[in-house]
């Protein structure tokens, strides 16, 4: 909203609950990973989750933020509810499983990686508006 000046003309702001966090993803390619001693990988794996929980920490609360600040400036938020984020990722759907397999068409495992994802955060608790792994 700040970065493009999107709070000055205003009124609402529809949170969907669509996106995801800013996240940190640490990546090593596994040649030279498999070269490593396991007291050096260790640390690196440490720090690596570390890094992740505090970018995650650090972009929640800049949602949280960034929405109080928002109800300061007189724009009414709307946290729009689970029927209305279904159609909204209804419509949106086409966009992660095509990205998904442009990526897969170039060499990379992006279908597996999503899956990967869906899974690791429905394990969280995380419940999606829409069944993606359906779509896949």
């Amino acid at each position: 909203m700040d970065a493009f000046k999107l709070s000055e003309p205003s009124k609402y702001f529809n949170t969907t609950s669509l996106g995801s966090l800013s996240t940190l993803v640490a990546f090593m390619n596994l040649d030279t990973r498999n070269k490593l001693p396991a007291d050096v990988l260790e640390i690196i794996d440490e720090v690596a989750l570390e890094a992740s929980l505090r970018v995650a920490e650090l972009s929640k609360q800049r949602d949280i933020d960034m929405k109080a600040k928002l109800i300061a400036q007189g724009i009414k938020v709307n946290d729009l509810p689970l029927s209305e984020q279904q159609r909204w990722a209804e419509q949106l759907s086409n966009i992660p499983v095509t990205a998904a397999a442009e990526l897969d068409g170039k060499g990379f495992p992006a279908t597996d990686v999503f899956k990967t994802y869906i899974q690791f955060l429905q394990e969280e608790g995380y419940t999606f508006p829409i069944d993606y792994t359906s779509l896949l």
